[in-house]
C-alpha cells in the first residue's frame, strides 16, 4: 500500500501543476473613441446639461429645512418633536448609527437630587436610611449622579398618538451606553411651529437608563441618520421611513458653519431633508459610492 501510494503522489502533482492561458484584447476607451470621433465635447455638454437637470429636479422637489446649534464647534444640535402634542428635544443628528432614541420620564429625572445620595442607592439601606422613598424603586450605580438629570424626557402618557410596544433594547457607542424599552409615534423634524417634516408610526427608543458620558452633553438623546443595515434593533431609521412613505426624495444635505470654540447654542447650520441645499452650498455636485451600505463613508481619492 506504501508502494502505491508513492505512485500517485507524483501523478496527483503533475495534474495541479497545469496552466492556462488566455489571450488579452485591448480595447479603446469611450473617451479615447468618442475624441477619434470629433463626439466629445457634444458627450461633455450632454452630461453636464444632464447633471444640472437633477439639480433643478432635487431643488425644485419637496424640501424641508432644520436649523441646528453649534456647541463649541464640537457638538451640532436639532430639534425633534415627538408626540401629539409636540414635546421638543435637542437631538445628535447622528449619520454615523441608525437607531434613534430619547430619555423616557422613567430615567428618574423627576426623582429629588437626595436620590444621588449614597444612603439611597438601591437596596435595603436605601429603604431604611433614604428621607425620599421614591429613590429606592430603582437599580442605581453606587454613588453616581443620575445622567438623565436636566434633560427633556418624554410623557408617553400625554401624547394622544403614543402607542407602547413590545422588547427591549441596548446600544453602545464609543463614549457610552443606552438601554429602554420601545414605543411608536410620531416623529417632526424641526421646531414646533415651523416647515417640520412629519413622520408618523416612528419606532422610538425609550431609554430608562443611560451612561454618564451623556451628563456631560447638552444633547437628550440620538437620532440615526444612517442606513437601516446598522440598526441594532431592526427598526426603520425615521428618515428612511419618511422616504418610503413618500413624503421626501432619498437625499438630505448638511451644511455645518464654524462659530468657534467658545460657541455655545448659536447658530450653526442647516439640515435639507428630500433636496439640496442650493444657498449654502456649491451648484457643482459629486457623486462617489460608498464602501458599503451602512456608514456614510467613501474611499478619499
Amino acid at each position: 500500500m506504501m508502494f502505491t501510494l508513492l505512485l500517485l503522489l507524483p501523478l496527483v502533482s503533475s495534474a495541479a501543476a497545469t496552466a492556462f492561458q488566455i489571450p488579452l484584447v485591448k480595447i479603446e476607451s469611450p473617451m479615447v473613441k468618442m475624441i477619434r470621433q470629433g463626439t466629445w465635447a457634444a458627450h461633455v455638454r450632454k452630461m453636464e446639461f444632464r447633471r444640472l437637470e437633477m439639480i433643478r429636479q432635487l431643488a425644485g422637489g419637496k424640501k424641508y429645512t432644520q436649523e441646528i446649534n453649534d456647541y463649541y464647534d464640537l457638538e451640532y444640535l436639532g430639534n425633534v418633536t415627538i408626540g401629539t402634542p409636540d414635546q421638543t428635544f435637542q437631538m445628535v443628528l447622528d449619520t454615523g448609527s441608525s437607531n434613534f432614541w430619547i430619555p423616557d420620564y422613567t430615567c428618574s429625572a423627576d426623582k429629588p437630587a437626595v436620590c444621588e445620595e449614597p444612603i439611597c442607592d438601591y437596596g435595603k439601606v436605601c429603604i431604611v436610611f433614604c428621607p425620599e422613598r421614591s429613590c429606592c424603586g430603582k437599580q442605581r450605580s453606587l454613588r453616581k449622579k443620575n445622567p438623565c438629570r436636566g434633560k427633556h424626557y418624554f410623557l408617553s402618557n400625554s401624547s394622544s398618538t403614543y402607542v407602547r410596544m413590545s422588547g427591549k433594547w441596548s446600544i453602545k457607542y464609543g463614549t457610552g451606553s443606552a438601554e429602554g424599552f420601545y414605543g411608536n409615534d410620531t416623529v417632526r423634524f424641526g421646531d414646533a411651529g415651523t416647515n417640520q417634516l412629519i413622520v408618523s408610526g416612528c419606532q422610538i427608543g425609550q431609554a430608562d437608563q443611560i451612561a454618564d458620558f451623556f451628563a456631560g452633553h447638552p444633547m437628550d438623546g440620538v437620532l440615526g441618520m444612517s442606513f437601516s443595515a446598522l440598526s441594532t434593533t431592526g427598526a426603520v431609521p425615521v428618515f428612511e421611513r419618511a422616504y418610503k412613505l413618500g413624503l421626501v426624495d432619498p437625499v438630505f444635505t448638511v451644511y455645518m458653519k464654524s462659530a468657534g470654540h467658545h460657541a455655545e447654542n448659536v447658530f450653526g447650520g442647516v439640515f435639507t431633508y428630500g433636496g439640496l441645499d442650493t444657498e449654502n452650498c456649491d451648484e457643482k455636485v459629486v457623486y462617489e459610492n460608498l464602501t458599503v451600505a451602512t456608514y456614510w463613508q467613501f474611499r478619499v481619492k
